[in-house]
């Protein structure tokens, strides 16, 4: 669908709008109707979602104190419905138009829809965090503001997003970011660029550091909180593994392709967006917030269907096929490890129970 939304050859705003409305149609239709179960499709949030979604004007909320926004989301929907489809299928709505609000403004005609087909609709988190998922779909559409020049509004969005899922703090950092570093060129300079955000990560890295000891020393957090930002104290390599490898491979393609990119306003904004990434990443793995990996992830989607057929052109026609076919291979392969290493039961919705199924 998102293919013949961009690519599609003849100059049809008709057509072009038909393939993101049948996206929409599809995946909020999934999303709605589906059975929610405890322990079923949809996994342990998507069943507590809807709990205190129908408990939302009989019971004190868990976001009176934090996630404001969502709670009052929450309340107001309960007010004038009562069924969970009906709710689900509001939340799914705003998330889907987000993505397509963003997938617009990024994608131009020419890129490769190969990492929307193999990698998209597993890493769809919206059918289990739908919190976190609504807080992305505010910065998501934050960002498409910012990239457009219109600062204010985004601005507001992001910094309202931790109003909705307080993880969301680490990507109000990028506001800073981008106002330090929007008109800063690193273009056709592979060295400056790998110097720049090396730097940059390995200071980020230690003051992450410093944060998660003085909180566990003093005892700073409680509940969840404080388990998730401990966990990875007793964590393994392969755990890092699962949100940094993906970085590396697309840096690795950027620094490949970054001398044949022909720039523009979309492409420097998704540079930004993946240099600050890369830098935020394993400030998130060392304070617990694996979830935060999900926030640019579209972004980098995105990013990969610029850089594909960029890396192609070098090639001759007849080896293109072999090399998208090489990609697909490994795409699937790493969704695959990616899957048998989520670090929440049922995480990934149904997909989860087919590959436990495999190796039981």
């Amino acid at each position: 669908m998102i293919d013949i939304s961009i690519n599609y050859k003849k100059n049809s705003t008709y057509t072009r709008q038909t393939g993101y409305i049948c996206f929409y149609i599809i995946f909020v239709t999934l999303a709605s109707l589906r059975l929610i179960t405890f322990n079923g499709i949809g996994g342990i949030d998507a069943f507590e979602y809807e709990r205190l979604f129908l408990n939302a004007l009989s019971s004190d909320s868990r976001f009176e104190e934090q996630d404001i926004l969502f709670g009052l989301f929450n309340k107001t929907i309960r007010f004038f419905i009562e069924s969970p489809v009906i709710y689900r299928f509001i939340c799914y709505s705003i998330i889907t138009l987000a993505y397509i609000y963003f997938i617009k403004s990024f994608c131009k005609k020419g890129v490769s829809c190969l990492p929307f087909i193999v990698l998209m609709i597993p890493y769809l988190k919206s059918f289990n965090t739908m919190r976190s998922s609504i807080a992305i779909a505010v910065i998501l559409c934050g960002l498409v503001l910012l990239k457009d020049r219109r600062t204010l509004l985004g601005v507001i969005l992001i910094c309202t997003s931790v109003l909705i899922h307080r993880m969301s703090i680490l990507y109000v950092l990028f506001l800073p970011f981008y106002a330090i570093f929007r008109h800063y060129k690193y273009t056709n300079s592979n060295i400056k660029l790998i110097i720049v955000i090396s730097t940059l990560t390995i200071i980020g890295y230690y003051l992450a550091l410093q944060v998660q000891q003085y909180a566990i020393a003093l005892s700073l957090l409680d509940g969840a909180d404080a388990y998730y930002i401990s966990k990875n104290l007793n964590g393994s390599i392969l755990d890092a593994a699962v949100t940094v490898i993906p970085l590396i491979l697309l840096s690795v393609m950027w620094l490949l392709c970054n001398r044949r990119l022909k720039y523009d306003k979309s492409i420097s904004f998704l540079e930004l967006m993946i240099s600050f990434d890369i830098i935020i990443t394993p400030i998130a793995n060392i304070l617990g917030m694996w979830r935060a990996n999900e926030y640019f992830y579209l972004g980098r989607l995105v990013f990969w269907s610029y850089l594909i057929p960029v890396y192609c052109s070098g090639f001759k026609v007849q080896s293109r096929v072999i090399i998208k076919i090489l990609l697909a291979i490994l795409f699937t392969a790493w969704l695959t490890y990616r899957i048998t290493r989520e670090w929440e039961p049922c995480g990934l919705m149904p997909y989860k129970f087919f590959f436990n199924d495999l190796y039981t």
